[in-house]
């Protein structure tokens, strides 16, 4: 009889062990759960940002294209005058 109650205190300090793992597991799992959504919130708003980006950039590079444009045309423009100059000295 006392061979069976030491099975039975080995049983419950068993299960007492595995409750004690199973609580540490749950409270681990939790903190897992909210640093995923801390890191799912910051993508997020990283995507906004990246897309924010993405505009600005876009508004920029169209804005250097039409100012390369304008650019070239003025370039264009002021070899004009000077071949209109450069004929106008030789009359």
């Amino acid at each position: 009889m006392n061979n069976l109650n030491d099975k039975d205190f080995a049983l419950i300090a068993q299960k007492k062990r595995l409750q004690m793992e199973s609580m540490l597991k749950q409270s681990d799992v939790k903190k897992i759960e909210h640093s995923l959504i801390e890191v799912e919130l910051a993508m997020r708003e990283l995507k906004h940002k990246q897309e924010r980006l993405q505009q600005e950039f876009t508004a920029k590079e169209n804005e250097y294209k039409k100012m390369t444009a304008a650019h070239v045309q003025m370039q264009a423009e002021l070899i004009k005058f000077k071949h209109q100059i450069n004929t106008l000295g030789r009359q």
